[in-house]
């Protein structure tokens, strides 16, 4: 027995070693592995040629092999009223290596006389909408914008084009900014209107802000962008905004509040260069349909969770060709969320690797660059600190009062591995942006502003997916949650109506009062509303304001606030448009 023991114990010893052997053939050593939401997958951007016979190439360079993919060619309709690509044609891909695929459109295609409802023929050419799918592990979608025109001896020829916007920013009573990103060097000019003003810009990078000044409180106005470079000339589509009532007035109006649009699961246009495109647009669309005057979006707009500053660029890119539709005549006030900005520690996390100083591919840096919002936030008390600007801010629209913060400034993430690093907890506002809040809540009661809103990101009582963060950390960061109780009693002091925030992927309205913290004397709203595509999170009911929700909802939605004198109605819809809840947010304080 004792024999045949030591002889099983050798047979299994034997099998063991061989599966290994086998595992070891079989598979790679260390193969690639391909995270369906964080890591790059294009090693640069993509080049693109408009060839004389009419086809376009696309060339790739992918960090992983390929095993297929598609594409297709379209358009962006002139008769639509909002902007979005329709695509009409395939186009076909090959893939001379693996890792180097190459896509191939016929521009004639879109002049088709049966389809051509855009008359490219007859114009001479015009903007065409370029979509490649690349099978990885999983599939990756890529959407860019290309403008061609026919040469004189009839063959075709690239052309620049409008790749991102216009889009129209930090709208007061008089002025505005419109903004354009163009793929070539272009000079041109803004013809806005009712009372016709022009103003000329240089893009010799490709970006364009103009600023437009001189315009009437209360009242739409119409613009298109003309631009022009070596051979011709080229005009956008009319767009219409309308500019902010005076400050102070009790004109009514009505805006939107949402944000969390980064990739979801469930494959197609929930994840586009990190971006869940589908929802963002639905959600658009409605607070357009809904006549909203502007749209606050406090965070995470793309999914980030990377250490390339390169790969943050390009998912913040993705966000602005699905926003431009409702971007091009709705003004968009974004914030900084934990996803939108590079991490500051690399893969492995350790404090050596740490990138301990700010450079200018930090986050706040990275994202002024692509997001045009008001440029009066605080200055950091550390010179070498990023900055604040567009990142934090307010503003002024009729009555009402608006203040954007980041309390996910220079964040180094959240987690035990990271808590004890240099830089700032998730949840964590510096001393200067407290300071800051302070005197523009009391500057905009000082002006006579009736309706105090302030927005960010981490939610300071979260109810559902960020309990472990957010500025609660599970109860264990006294730290933050001095910072909350000091920030909370602010909004106190100045009787703000709601703070709104987002980070948990859910609806929740929860009513913070002396019942949660005697010193909270005064009631304010906490609205999260992180329902633009995220991935979504169920409901924690272990914390300690628990009894203070007064309605969840764990789907993707929006919110549309309508001021109409002294009350502030809250309308919450589902992606679909069905209203979730109406409430009138001001009785709390009555």
């Amino acid at each position: 027995m004792r024999l045949a023991g030591r002889f099983l114990i050798v047979i299994c010893t034997l099998l063991a070693i061989a599966l290994q052997l086998c595992s070891t053939i079989v598979a790679p050593k260390n193969p690639p592995k391909e995270n369906p939401i964080t890591h790059l997958f294009l090693v640069h951007e993509p080049s693109i040629e408009v060839l004389r016979d009419g086809l376009v190439e696309v060339r790739c360079e992918t960090l992983r092999p390929c095993s297929g993919g598609e594409a297709f060619l379209g358009i962006f309709p002139d008769s639509a009223e909002l902007k979005y690509p329709i695509y009409c044609a395939s186009g076909e891909v090959a893939f001379p290596d693996p890792t180097h695929p190459v896509a191939r459109f016929n521009l004639k295609r879109l002049e088709d006389p049966e389809t051509d409802i855009n008359h490219l023929r007859e114009k001479g050419g015009g903007r065409a909408a370029l979509r490649l799918e690349l099978q990885g592990t999983r599939l990756h979608i890529f959407d860019r914008i290309v403008a061609y025109r026919h040469a004189n001896d009839g063959g075709y020829r690239r052309a620049p084009a409008l790749v991102e916007g216009p889009f129209v920013d930090a709208v007061t009573d008089s002025s505005a900014i419109i903004s354009c990103e163009f793929d070539l060097p272009v000079t041109g000019k803004l013809m806005i209107g009712p009372r016709p003003m022009t103003f000329e810009f240089a893009a010799a990078e490709g970006h364009a802000e103009i600023a437009v000044r001189g315009l009437k409180a209360d009242s739409p106005c119409t613009y298109q962008v003309i631009w022009t470079d070596a051979s011709d000339r080229f005009i956008s589509p009319e767009y219409t905004f309308c500019t902010a009532p005076k400050r102070g007035s009790n004109r009514s109006f009505r805006f939107a509040v949402f944000c969390d649009s980064r990739g979801a699961y469930g494959g197609g246009e929930t994840y586009v260069e990190g971006v869940n495109q589908a929802t963002l647009k639905a959600l658009l669309n409605i607070a357009y349909a809904q006549k909203a005057s502007f749209i606050l979006f406090p965070g995470d707009l793309i999914s980030g969770s990377t250490s390339s500053p390169v790969e943050v660029e390009r998912q913040f890119q993705s966000w602005k060709r699905a926003a431009s539709a409702v971007g091009s005549r709705v003004p968009i006030y974004e914030g900084v969320g934990n996803h939108d900005q590079p991490s500051l520690w690399l893969a492995g996390g350790s404090s050596q690797d740490y990138l301990a100083r700010p450079g200018p591919e930090v986050g706040e840096v990275l994202f002024a660059r692509h997001f045009v919002n008001p440029t009066n936030g605080p200055d950091p008390v550390e010179t070498d600190f990023p900055p604040y600007k567009e990142n934090v801010y307010s503003f002024d629209w009729g009555s009402a009062h608006f203040t954007m913060l980041n309390n996910n400034y220079f964040q180094k993430g959240s987690g035990e591995k990271v808590a004890d690093m240099a830089g700032q907890l998730q949840g964590a506002m510096r001393q200067e942006q407290l300071d800051w809040l302070e005197q523009d809540l009391q500057s905009a009661r000082d002006r006579g502003q009736k309706q105090l809103f302030v927005l960010a990101h981490e939610p300071a009582f979260p109810n559902g997916g960020h309990v472990k963060d957010g500025m609660w950390w599970n109860g264990k960061r006294a730290e933050i949650i001095a910072i909350r109780d000091h920030f909370w009693r602010i909004l106190c002091r100045y009787q703000v109506t709601a703070a709104f925030f987002g980070d948990e992927h859910n609806y929740s309205r929860t009513l913070i009062d002396s019942t949660v913290n005697s010193a909270f004397d005064c009631p304010v709203w906490q609205i999260i509303s992180g329902g633009a595509g995220a991935p979504f999170y169920s409901r924690d009911s272990s914390v300690p304001w628990a009894d203070a929700v007064k309605a969840f909802y764990p789907l993707p939605h929006l919110c549309l606030l309508d001021m109409n004198g002294e009350d502030v109605w809250l309308t919450v819809l589902s992606e679909h448009g069905t209203v979730i809840e109406r409430v009138n947010l001001s009785l709390a304080q009555r």
